[in-house]
């Protein structure tokens, strides 16, 4: 299994992907060279990708610290993990 972890300086390409893909989403012209503030207006978003993605974190990080100490979800997140011979904690 495969754990992603949020990186402060993956943040940067996760909001250069989105504003590629954002202006052929809304049919703006890149040759217009619009700001992306603006590109986001247009297509209708509040917030960049980035800033979705942590409140999400949040919202889900809240979500464990009120659950039910001996529910499934909460006991995984609680566990040690053993990577590449070391053992961490969360």
């Amino acid at each position: 299994m495969k754990i992603l972890i949020w990186e402060k300086k993956n943040e940067s390409r996760i909001n250069a992907v989105e504003m590629r893909s954002l202006p052929n989403v809304c049919g703006v012209c890149l040759k217009d060279r619009c700001r992306d503030n603006d590109v986001r207006k247009q297509c209708g978003l509040k917030e960049d990708v980035a800033t979705k993605i942590e409140k999400g974190m949040l919202q889900w990080f809240g979500y464990m610290q009120k659950m039910n100490e001996r529910r499934p979800p909460k006991l995984t997140y609680r566990a040690n993990v053993v990577v590449e011979g070391r053992q961490e904690s969360p």
